[in-house]
């Protein structure tokens, strides 16, 4: 069970990350959601995320009972000093729901989950920082308070009213690409070349490749109330405390008796 170690800051770090590319019946699958939360699960364990904190919830596994049981589980062990990640990548679908459109996450045994009830669980999750990453069509449709609030940047794929696109030449999508691959992973967003690359600086690198590559149909956006800069390389551990220095003695070269016999006992 992935606990918390305080002389470890990495075990204060969780994430949760979907990816679906595989949907039951006859859902157009996709060609490139599920590398998008593949590769990043690998790239957080390369700055030294903890394997157990990361939960990767993939393709046909991606079912709306197991994706809310896994906001739960991220609700259940985040606290005010964790940091943390959710990334949703996927299919969506605008629909009326209550009386109003909404646009609902997809999940892959065709069950949808509402952007409102989306944002309330998101809202549950206590951080310090939190990153929430969506590249869906219509990403920007999960704009709301509960997600969107104080200590977090929601980095999303396109507005309300705009598709998001994969690309088949790279299988990941066009968002994923730009801002995990080659932001991130390959370190092409690292403008002040200091060895880490923020979300900022990740996002800040994407955007106008996303709306080039996509010919000017897909606007990714930001919403930063994060103070500071978003890096996801956790510290390093505590150093051990130095060993206590062994009890002077004043008996020069002599035995110091029953003292000197206790210490070589122990």
């Amino acid at each position: 069970m992935a606990t918390v170690d305080p002389s470890i800051p990495a075990t204060n770090y969780w994430a949760l990350l979907i990816g679906i590319n595989d949907y039951y019946g006859g859902t157009r699958d996709n060609i490139g959601s599920y590398q998008d939360a593949r590769d990043l699960r690998k790239h957080l364990l390369s700055l030294g995320w903890k394997g157990d904190h990361i939960v990767l919830l993939a393709n046909k596994a991606a079912t709306s009972s197991m994706i809310t049981q896994s906001l739960h589980w991220l609700a259940s062990k985040t606290d005010s000093s964790s940091t943390v990640v959710f990334n949703y990548s996927g299919h969506e679908e605008p629909k009326n729901y209550g009386g109003s459109r909404h646009i609902l996450l997809h999940a892959a045994d065709n069950r949808f989950i509402p952007d409102t009830t989306v944002a309330r669980e998101l809202g549950r999750v206590q951080a310090l920082r939190m990153w929430i990453n969506l590249a869906v069509c219509r990403a920007g449709g999960f704009n709301m308070p509960g997600l969107v609030k104080p200590n977090r940047v929601v980095t999303f794929s396109s507005p309300e009213s705009e598709l998001s696109y994969e690309d088949p030449s790279v299988h990941h999508s066009v968002f994923g690409w730009f801002e995990l691959m080659e932001g991130m992973v390959e370190g092409r967003a690292d403008y002040n070349d200091n060895g880490d690359v923020t979300v900022e600086e990740a996002f800040r690198y994407a955007k106008p490749r996303v709306t080039n590559r996509t010919s000017g149909r897909q606007h990714p956006f930001i919403s930063d109330h994060y103070s500071g800069y978003f890096s996801l390389i956790p510290p390093r551990p505590a150093p051990a405390p130095a060993p206590a220095n062994p009890p002077s003695s004043d008996c020069g070269s002599i035995i110091c008796g029953g003292t000197a016999q206790a210490a070589r006992k122990e």
